[in-house]
């Protein structure tokens, strides 16, 4: 009904939009559920462990619709080799290769219903990541 006690869920940003609620199932890696992970990534001690080999990636269902815009964060909490990135529903995201905390901003093209965290194809990616989190951008009109 549009009152303030309506956006409780949502967090107000600097420039006037809102976040959405919290997308990500188990982004803090507290259990082993919530991720389909392909050979060579496991969830274990709150992190998320890649072992360097390429095409290696955490998946979880997502329904974008076209043009969604959304906020996704991860930090990168150990590094070795390679290079790790966020793709949400056909909007691909930059290459991190460095311990740290780091967000895109990502536009769906809504063709594929999934949130990746790919290794890179080329290089892989070894190291651990945490504190996955995807919001979507509720644009203040």
């Amino acid at each position: 009904n549009g009152n303030a006690d309506d956006w409780g869920l949502f967090d107000k940003q600097a420039d006037g939009d809102w976040l959405g609620e919290e997308l990500v199932v188990n982004g803090g890696f507290d259990s082993d559920g919530g991720w389909t992970k392909s050979a060579g990534v496991i969830i274990s001690g709150g992190v998320a462990l890649y072992d360097v080999a390429s095409n290696q990636y955490m998946s979880q269902p997502f329904v974008g619709v076209a043009g969604s815009v959304f906020i996704a964060k991860m930090n990168v909490k150990s590094f070795t080799a390679g290079n790790i990135q966020f793709s949400i529903d056909g909007g691909v995201g930059p290459k991190w290769s460095a311990v740290g905390s780091y967000s895109v901003e990502l536009t769906t093209a809504g063709i594929n219903s999934k949130l990746y965290i790919p290794a890179d194809f080329s290089s892989g990616f070894n190291g651990s990541i945490d504190n996955v989190s995807v919001k979507e951008v509720l644009k203040n009109a």
